[in-house]
């Protein structure tokens, strides 16, 4: 019996291991990735978006909301986001990097609903 636990610990440890480095290694692609999009992006009403090297968020719509997030993702010049609303709720946007506009997608926030875009200068 204390030969089965004790190779069921080692396997169990063993995924963790494994689980942790794979999590790491997408981390440091994404982040490669978007360093090459990094910086603050303005719109004509004051409002910025700005996306740092290491794949943080954050938002400023004039009159509206501040709200900071992690890009979770980029594929085919869209990076996905995700931000907490001002009521603590989770939101996920999508910034088009071809023509700089920022997409709400999943929104339960009474300000913001799925769909809203908002456009952004260079």
């Amino acid at each position: 019996m204390k030969k089965v636990i004790l190779s069921v610990l080692v396997i169990l440890n063993l995924s963790v291991f494994f689980i942790g480095c794979t999590s790491k290694h997408v981390e440091e692609d994404l982040n490669t990735n978007f360093s090459e999009y990094a910086m603050t992006y303005t719109s004509d009403d004051g409002s910025t978006f700005t996306l740092e090297k290491d794949g943080n968020v954050e938002i400023g719509l004039f009159r509206l909301c501040d709200m900071t997030g992690k890009a979770t993702g980029i594929e085919k010049g869209i990076i996905t986001i995700e931000v907490m609303d001002p009521n603590e709720e989770s939101m996920t946007l999508e910034f088009t990097i071809e023509d700089r506009t920022l997409t709400v997608i999943k929104s339960n926030w009474e300000y913001l609903n799925n769909g809203d875009t908002f456009s952004f200068n260079a």
